[in-house]
């Protein structure tokens, strides 16, 4: 299966990168990612949006604060069209908390 890898690299949050889709059709997306809860208990993530139109989440409990955690690793699946789109990451909610200490992954699986 190839692989295209869309973006990698580090916080803070939102990111957005464009790319070049090399298909017409079914694609699946591997997103990974860190973050951290200003408080404890909290539910943290990332939404991952392609061109504005919301695919997938990344999400994690926080059962402490201010620890960088790993975001649990998603495959998103979703049609892509052949040419540019715009990928974005962006925050779940006001608890997640992303900065140059938390890096970012999305590869394009055709």
């Amino acid at each position: 299966m190839p692989a295209q890898i869309i973006l990698q690299q580090v916080g803070p949050l939102p990111i957005k990168q464009t790319f070049n889709a090399p298909v017409d059709g079914p694609v699946t997306f591997f997103v990974a990612g860190t973050g951290r809860s200003p408080s404890a208990n909290n539910w943290i993530g990332v939404q991952i949006f392609v061109d504005d139109s919301l695919i997938g989440r990344l999400f994690v409990f926080c059962d402490q604060a201010q620890i960088h955690r790993s975001l649990i690793p998603n495959l998103i699946s979703t049609n892509l069209s052949l040419g540019q789109h715009t990928m974005k990451l962006a925050p779940m909610n006001t608890n997640t908390l992303t900065d140059d200490n938390d890096g970012f992954v999305v590869t394009l699986l055709y």
